[in-house]
């Protein structure tokens, strides 16, 4: 049995493909890449955590929150970025940041410092962090008015599941523009915006937030695209093999 996690297939997963029982799927778009015969649309799986976030209702929130994440390693890019218009930000939002410990960047270090010479009135408004948990990305997520962050396939189900605004700017590297790929699927969900990282100046990165947030109610999800129960759908799928395997 195996999964595929992306819109499309990637070239490992259209290999084992030949040799494999079943093929869990995670979006209809990758019925088009697999014989239909032997192939189930389960979902892509969410972790507990999530799943048990959303029962928490959303507060509002006097001033816009901004979460801001490259995951585990950080983008540097989108932190460099933070950084250039910080102060602009933190005038009007307050923004939550997840540098990440990318090696040779520094970033975590150096904008924590760049925290400490900031004016009371808008230190505060600054929350940064290396690392997060997961229990913590659900709690971010859940009470942020906007995330700005990559577009991974397991960032953008997890939008998804919150319904949650977002302005992607895709990791430019990758198989077949995955990434962009992803965040233009997000947008028309009617969730998101895109920016492409090579064509983003500093004035666009301030003014996309700016105006999301003014309009934030303009972004609703226009079509339930999510499986909740993708992973046990995933393991029905595996008992059901073995079974037949063994009988």
């Amino acid at each position: 049995v195996i999964h595929e996690q992306t819109l499309e297939a990637g070239f490992a997963n259209k290999l084992a493909s030949k040799f494999a029982k079943k093929i869990c799927i995670s979006w209809e778009s990758s019925f088009a890449y697999f014989p239909k015969e032997k192939t189930i649309l389960t979902g892509n799986p969410l972790r507990s955590d999530i799943l048990n976030s959303k029962k928490n209702k959303k507060e509002q929130n006097k001033i816009p929150v901004i979460y801001i994440t490259g995951g585990s390693t950080g983008a540097h890019a989108i932190n460099v970025f933070v950084e250039k218009n910080l102060e602009k930000l933190l005038k009007d939002f307050v923004i939550i940041h997840q540098t990440g410990d990318a090696k040779g960047y520094n970033d975590y270090s150096r904008l924590e410092a760049i925290k400490q010479t900031l004016e009371k009135s808008i230190s505060s408004n600054y929350i940064v962090k290396k690392f997060i948990s997961t229990k913590e990305v659900a709690q971010f997520v859940n009470s942020s008015d906007l995330v700005v962050g990559r577009a991974g396939i397991n960032t953008v189900t997890e939008l998804i599941y919150f319904e949650k605004p977002a302005f992607l700017v895709p990791l430019p590297l990758g198989q077949k523009n995955e990434q962009l790929k992803n965040a233009e699927f997000f947008k028309r969900l009617g969730l998101g915006e895109v920016s492409t990282q090579d064509s983003l100046t500093d004035e666009e990165f301030v003014s996309k937030i700016t105006s999301m947030i003014e309009n934030i109610h303009n972004y609703k999800l226009k079509e339930k695209t999510l499986i909740t129960d993708a992973a046990q759908k995933i393991v029905e799928v595996l008992k059901d093999v073995s079974k037949k395997k063994t009988a």
